[in-house]
C-alpha cells in the first residue's frame, strides 16, 4: 500500500459480510499504521471473529514494514478498549475527538511492532511469490504427517496465512494451525513432532508460552539440519536453511487457535476496496 492511503477491508463467509476494517497506511508517518474502524456482525462478536481478523491484519502490517499501528476508541465503549488490549494495545493518552460540531471523548491506543518486525527480519526474508496451487499440496501432505504424528482427540489442523487464501501472491512457506484441546497437551507434541521429522524452534517459546513452534527445513548448505532451535542458538534462517512449513501448535481458543480458520481461510471471499493489501 502507498504511503497515506485508505483501504477498506471487507470479510465473508460464504455469501455473509461478517466483518468491515479501515485502515490507513503511512498514517502518520511512512512506518506507521491507523485503524480507522472494525466492525463485526453482531453474530460474531465473541466468537474469535475479531481476534482472527487482526491477526491476519497484524501479519500484513509487518510484511508491509509497519513499526506502529494506532487507533481510537470511543471512551462510551470500553468493552471495544478491553479487545484492543487483549491484543496488545495499551493507551497512550485520553484526548477529544472532534468530527464537524460533535465532540466525543476517546482513547487512543497504540501497538508497537517493532520487536516483531525485527524478529521477521531475524527470522527470514520473505520474497512474494504468484500464488501456486502446489501449496494446497504442500498442506495435505504436511497434514498428512500431522495426523501420524499426532492421534490426539480433538485435533484441529487449519491452513492459515497468505498462502491458503488462494488467489494473491503470498510467501512460499506454508502456515499451519494445530488447534489442541487442552494446553498441557502442548509440551506433549514436542517428542512426536520431532520423531517425524519437524524442528521444533524452541527460541520462540519464551516469547510466546501459549505456543510450540516447528518447521520444516530445507537445506541451504551441507551444514546438518538442526532438530532443535535453542534459544541460545543462533537463527540461520536464509544462510544455512530456510523454512518451507511454519506449525504453530496452540490449544484452541487460545489467541487465534480453533477460530482463525473461518475467517482467514476464505480464499477469494476476502475482498478490498482500492489498492489490496496483497500486493
Amino acid at each position: 500500500m502507498s504511503s497515506g492511503e485508505k483501504s477498506l477491508v471487507v470479510v465473508e463467509i460464504g455469501a455473509e459480510l461478517v466483518g468491515v476494517v479501515e485502515l490507513v497506511a503511512g498514517f502518520p508517518r511512512p512506518d506507521q499504521w491507523y485503524v480507522g474502524l472494525l466492525l463485526l456482525h453482531p453474530d460474531q462478536r465473541g466468537a474469535g471473529a475479531g481476534t482472527a481478523i487482526w491477526e491476519h491484519l497484524r501479519q500484513r502490517m509487518i510484511q508491509e514494514g509497519a513499526s506502529t499501528v494506532r487507533l481510537l476508541v470511543q471512551k462510551q465503549n470500553p468493552r471495544a478498549r478491553r479487545f484492543w488490549e487483549r491484543q496488545g494495545f495499551a493507551v497512550e493518552k485520553e484526548m477529544v475527538a472532534r468530527t464537524g460540531r460533535q465532540e466525543s471523548p476517546v482513547w487512543l491506543l497504540h501497538r508497537s511492532l517493532q520487536a516483531e518486525q525485527q524478529a521477521s527480519d531475524t527470522f527470514m526474508k520473505i520474497k512474494l511469490e504468484p500464488w501456486n496451487p502446489a501449496w494446497l499440496d504442500a498442506f495435505e501432505r504436511t497434514k498428512a504427517r500431522l495426523l501420524a504424528a499426532l492421534p490426539v482427540p480433538g485435533l484441529l489442523i487449519d491452513p492459515i496465512g497468505s498462502t491458503s487464501l488462494g488467489d494473491i501472491s503470498a510467501k512460499p512457506i506454508i502456515d499451519i494451525l494445530v488447534g489442541l484441546q487442552h494446553a498441557t497437551q502442548l509440551d506433549e507434541v514436542i517428542h512426536p513432532l520431532l520423531a517425524a521429522g519437524f524442528t521444533y524452534v524452541e527460541a520462540f517459546t519464551g516469547a510466546m508460552p501459549y505456543r510450540r513452534f516447528f518447521v520444516t527445513l530445507k537445506a541451504l548448505s551441507d551444514q546438518p539440519l538442526p532438530r532443535v532451535i535453542g534459544p541460545t542458538d543462533a537463527l540461520a534462517f536464509g544462510r544455512v536453511y530456510d523454512s518451507i512449513a511454519n506449525i504453530h501448535v496452540m490449544k484452541r481458543g487460545t489467541f487465534t487457535g480453533g477460530v482463525i480458520s473461518p475467517f482467514v481461510t476464505t480464499c477469494g471471499r476476502i475482498r478490498r476496496s482500492g489498492l489490496s493489501m496483497k500486493r
